[in-house]
Order: C-alpha cells, then structure tokens, then sequence
C-alpha cells in the first residue's frame, strides 16, 4: 500500500459521506430518527407538500410536508424499485406526518343499470 501525504491514510481530509452528514450534522448529537420511503417523485396540489408514488400508475402515493425531509437521494434507473425509471429516495423525520393516498377512478357509466344497482346496494 502506497503512503500517504495527507496522512492517517488519507482519511484526515475526508469529508463524512453524506448519508451520514445528512442524518447528524452535529457529531455531537445523535442520528436523526427517519423513515426512508422510495419511488416516483412528484408535486403536490398543496403548497410546501411533495408526493412519492409508489406505482407507475400513479395512483398510490405518500404525501409529506417538505420541511419534514432529512435527506434526498437518486435512485439509477437500472436499480428496483422501478428498474427502466429514474426514482428518488427520501428520508423523513419519523415523526412527520405522512398521508398514504390509493385512488382508484370510477369509471361506471352511468347509463349502466347494473353498475347503477349493485352501487345502491
């Protein structure tokens, strides 16, 4: 192994790798309490507010304040969850209020008689 100038091996100089200085920006401290949650990244139709979509259909998401996020981090297309799609990580404070959203659209038509009874019953 080659020496080093910057001694100690190098590791001197070194920044913390930033999951760590993400989690404890004061060494001090100990490590934020945090949920990680990964999928698609989106808008919300609230202001301050970000969703994270947990399907390609887009109809199953988390919605979370933006002032709760610790962390931030890509996920590469070629790694799951959604292989052939560039996702997001986020880690939130474990306390934050996280809203767990599953639409489903109704598409019935309305002249449907069938549809119209068995939603009546």
């Amino acid at each position: 192994m080659a020496e080093n100038d910057e001694g100690a091996g190098g590791i001197s100089n070194r920044p913390a790798d930033p999951y760590v200085r993400a989690r404890i920006p004061d060494p001090s401290s100990p490590a934020a309490s945090t949920v990680d949650l990964t999928g698609l990244l989106g808008d919300s139709d609230r202001e301050g507010r970000r969703r994270l979509y947990f399907n390609t259909r887009l109809d199953y998401y988390a919605e979370f304040a933006e002032s709760d996020v610790v962390a931030v981090e890509s996920v590469a297309a070629d790694q799951p969850p959604f292989v052939g799609l560039d996702a997001t990580r986020v880690s939130l404070r474990r306390d934050a209020r996280v809203d767990f959203v599953h639409s489903q659209v109704n598409a019935s038509d309305p002249f449907d008689l069938d549809a119209r009874s068995r939603q009546a019953a």
